[in-house]
């Protein structure tokens, strides 16, 4: 793992080792600071990098702009890659009898969104001044619009800086759990309930860390959770079944969530059994699925892709799914009527959930990928809940 690159907003880094994974989380912790700061000490800034190569903290006041030099900068490349990003926002904070800044990372517009009102339009990998109303808004204005949204609706806030940059600008009301200690005591649980997991897939990025077991195989399908965290005030913790295909993954909805990160060993382990009622479910549907007929199969296969699409305008986080979609389906459902003669509930399922990565760098209007992909699979997903007799008419 190159420490340098997780400087960058866009860090993420994936493993099918255990160890690997946790390693990464550890050494998060080990680069991860809790500031607690009442608002009176607290100021948002510009950062601007001056031909001399010195970098200003720059604050507005009316139509004055002031410009502080920034002499002490104990993480470099987290400035310059702040400010050769074009985003340029920084905090300023009492340091002993000195001011620590701290430049803000793009991940952290989610969380200091909920702490402002300020909402976004765009994808998350936007800069923190480009989706206000719709509009680019000047690094300058953006940075006053923010220092007096929080001064004007928080007394203190806390602050959770990882890598040299703030990550996230979260509610003074609680301590979030460390994401070791949570998925230590996932694997802890899930052995307490009488099974002996298997890791998949650990994930770990600035928004969010994520961790895959295998728990069992049920007539030919096999089961598994899903645990996904934000300790960056991006959301609380999420446990879901997912269903394992070869080296891929089908998640599901959430069998359990916490509003934050403030959880304890007792939520988690009401997380993990409300997650193996939801893998006995899906595992039951699954098997259902492949004993299933379509006597119609091509209109079978249209009648699900417009229900999945109903579902998708009603969810959060889901997207729907255009006619191009729907031709790959049909192409490969096509072909497997021709070389088998008939197509089960179980094999349109499969070609649905083909399709996140199949498309997900289908377009260069798709600016992140993995949420494009992310929001496919929540709507392909939901395949599971549709009823096959309603969906099988010409």
């Amino acid at each position: 793992m190159n420490k340098n690159v997780k400087f960058e907003d866009n860090y993420a880094y994936t493993t099918l080792n255990a160890s690997e994974f946790f390693e990464a989380l550890t050494d998060r912790e080990k680069n991860t600071e809790r500031h607690k700061v009442a608002l009176a000490n607290l100021t948002v800034g510009e950062l601007r990098l001056s031909d001399d190569g010195t970098f200003k903290f720059v604050t507005l006041e009316g139509d004055k702009a002031t410009k502080t030099p920034i002499r002490v900068i104990p993480n470099l490349d987290a400035f310059t890659d702040t400010v050769k990003k074009g985003s340029c926002l920084a905090i300023r904070i009492p340091k002993g009898k000195r001011f620590r800044y701290i430049p803000i990372s793009d991940v952290a517009k989610t969380s200091l969104g909920n702490r402002t009102g300020v909402g976004f339009r765009g994808e998350i990998s936007d800069t923190l001044n480009e989706n206000v109303s719709g509009v680019t808004v000047p690094p300058i204005a953006m940075a006053k619009a923010y220092d007096s949204l929080l001064h004007s609706v928080n007394v203190s806030v806390m602050l959770i800086e990882q890598y040299g940059k703030v990550q996230a600008v979260m509610s003074n009301r609680y301590t979030p759990i460390s994401q070791k200690a949570l998925f230590d005591g996932v694997f802890k649980k899930v052995e307490d309930c009488g099974f002996k997991a298997t890791f998949v897939e650990g994930y770990t990025s600035h928004r969010t860390a994520k961790m895959s077991l295998r728990l069992k195989d049920e007539n030919g399908v096999t089961l598994g959770l899903c645990v996904e965290d934000s300790s960056t005030g991006f959301s609380g913790v999420h446990i879901y079944p997912v269903l394992l295909l070869g080296r891929k993954s089908v998640a599901f909805d959430d069998a359990w969530s916490s509003k934050h990160m403030s959880i304890s060993d007792e939520d988690v382990e009401s997380g993990i059994k409300a997650c193996l009622i939801a893998c006995d479910n899906v595992a039951l549907k699954v098997i259902d699925a492949m004993g299933y007929t379509p006597q119609f199969p091509i209109a079978f296969t249209k009648n699900i892709f417009e229900s999945l699409n109903k579902l998708a305008k009603k969810m959060n986080g889901s997207s729907v799914m255009s006619t191009e979609h729907l031709k790959s389906v049909q192409e490969i459902v096509e072909e497997k009527l021709f070389l088998n003669g008939s197509v089960t509930f179980y094999d349109v399922m499969e070609a649905f959930w083909e399709i996140p990565s199949q498309f997900k760098n289908s377009s260069n209007r798709i600016k992140n990928p993995e949420e494009f992909e992310k929001r496919l699979s929540r709507t392909v997903s939901r395949i599971v809940s549709l009823d096959p007799n309603k969906c099988d008419k010409a």
